[in-house]
């Protein structure tokens, strides 16, 4: 049926006595009927399609409510997703925070080694312990980079280019190679390099052979020597560190924690030879010159 535009409870029926409706009598009207009785009969042709309108016109307007309900649901439900997901998106954007713990500042601070150092270890690469003394962490991370943590770089990985933070891609331009540092600041490095590499979650087997590697080290007999003894160990760590570092992932790789004594008295060997062959250097550069007579 077609859509009904005119309320029918709204209209009114005709006078199908009036003169203007007496042509339609006359078209309408039955052999020998009264007139009277034609229009009588106009009247409840009008009436009963005008109840008829007035059932389909009561069902249009449950219809159009009910489409109207519907169609305001679907908005709600679909204003409510839209809100729920640009909710989500923001929450993504947020710092995400575990809960918080009710005690008090440490006594303490946790000591890190700056982004690009923790880096190299997250991938158990080779990284000068300069990054891990404790003057150098203290400096805080702005002397290791020079852009924001906002900015980032390309970088090769397993799965092709990568962006990266450019702060974990920037070394230093004052490190100083292991064999130049100082015994004070080898011993600190050691202790913020056993922390890093757990927290860089390296597997247990690897941690325990640099654990045992540096106490080695720290603690070896050499290391007594006053003259030398700790620049041998200095000399032995830089050198042993990196290839271990090398050979970790082929079939040459060893266990650093065991010292190899011949090694260290190579080392050793050579270290003293070194100084007595500056010792020498030195020794003719101090002569006056000679004077021909």
């Amino acid at each position: 049926m077609p859509r009904l535009v005119v309320n029918p409870h709204l209209l009114v029926c005709s006078d199908y006595t009036s003169p203007n409706f007496e042509a339609i009598r006359q078209l309408s009207r039955f052999p020998k009927e009264d007139p009277a009785a034609t229009a009588q009969r106009l009247v409840a042709i009008w009436t009963a399609g005008n109840n008829q309108d007035r059932v389909a016109w009561t069902a249009q307007v449950a219809a159009d409510t009910a489409a109207a309900v519907d169609a305001e649901r679907d908005r709600l439900e679909q204003e409510a997703a839209n809100k729920a997901k640009v909710e989500k998106e923001l929450n993504k954007k947020k710092p995400k925070l575990l809960p918080l713990n009710p005690g008090g500042m440490p006594s303490i601070l946790p000591v890190h080694a700056p982004p690009y150092a923790f880096h190299k270890l997250e991938l158990i690469e080779y990284v000068k312990l300069y990054y891990f003394a404790l003057e150098v962490c203290h400096e805080g991370s702005d002397s290791f980079k020079s852009t924001t943590d906002d900015t980032f770089t390309l970088a090769h990985s397993d799965e092709g280019l990568t962006l990266r933070a450019a702060s974990s891609s920037c070394p230093s331009c004052k490190v100083i190679p292991d064999s130049k540092l100082s015994w004070e600041q080898f011993f600190s490095a050691c202790t913020v390099f056993m922390v890093e590499i757990q927290r860089a979650k390296w597997p247990a087997a690897l941690t325990q052979q640099m654990a045992f590697f540096l106490f080695a080290l720290e603690n070896h007999p050499m290391a007594l020597v006053l003259e030398y003894g700790k620049q041998v160990m200095l000399l032995i760590q830089a050198s042993v560190h990196r290839s271990w570092h090398a050979l970790l992932k082929t079939p040459q790789n060893f266990n650093i924690s065991v010292i190899n004594d011949i090694f260290v008295d190579r080392t050793a060997s050579e270290y003293t030879h070194g100084m007595q062959y500056s010792g020498i250097g030195l020794f003719l550069f101090l002569l006056p010159p000679s004077r021909s007579r």
